[in-house]
């Protein structure tokens, strides 16, 4: 595998860990039905004396962990500038040549049925909780990172990522 840094990485195992969360999709590449090849990667421990290379859309703060203990190498993160902590020194996959970027969001999602004014309510509660210390905190402690987006900013966020993901996948023929 060759970096866009001309960087070049070896491996005697190949893991496409392609997709997130049971949502598995080949690479199109020739080689990628071949037994050895999997498509998960559950326990990254499973793999500790094996070299192996991983490619593959997921939650990078899934995996920050392990790769600051070494058990895995992430080579970019799809996010749109590079990620703090642990991570601070993985290159963007746009550094690496490729124009790719891919969030994963988490949040909280309210039912349809509510009405406008207990909507605002809980856009206002989460705005107060997203800049107490406590929160901070948690966040910090499931590995997450800083990004807070409420009420219509975020509606419009998710409106645009979906409309651009439909995008690259109809131009990956998927």
């Amino acid at each position: 595998l060759t970096l866009g840094g001309s960087e070049i990485i070896e491996a005697d195992n190949v893991i496409l860990a392609i997709g997130l969360q049971g949502n598995l999709r080949q690479m199109g590449v020739p080689g990628d039905d071949w037994d050895r090849v999997q498509y998960q990667l559950d326990d990254p421990d499973e793999y500790e004396v094996e070299k192996i290379v991983v490619i593959g859309a997921g939650d990078a703060a899934e995996m920050a962990r392990h790769h600051a203990a070494g058990k895995v190498r992430i080579l970019a993160v799809m996010a749109p500038e590079r990620l703090p902590g642990e991570l601070a020194g993985v290159p963007t996959a746009r550094e690496q040549g490729i124009d790719i970027e891919w969030p994963v969001w988490r949040g909280y999602y309210i039912g349809h049925d509510v009405s406008d004014d207990d909507y605002r309510w809980w856009v206002d509660q989460f705005a107060a909780l997203s800049k107490t210390l406590e929160f901070e905190a948690e966040r910090t402690a499931r590995g997450l990172y800083p990004f807070t987006l409420l009420g219509a900013d975020f509606e419009k966020k998710v409106q645009a990522d979906v409309a651009r993901f439909k995008q690259i996948a109809a131009e990956a023929g998927m």
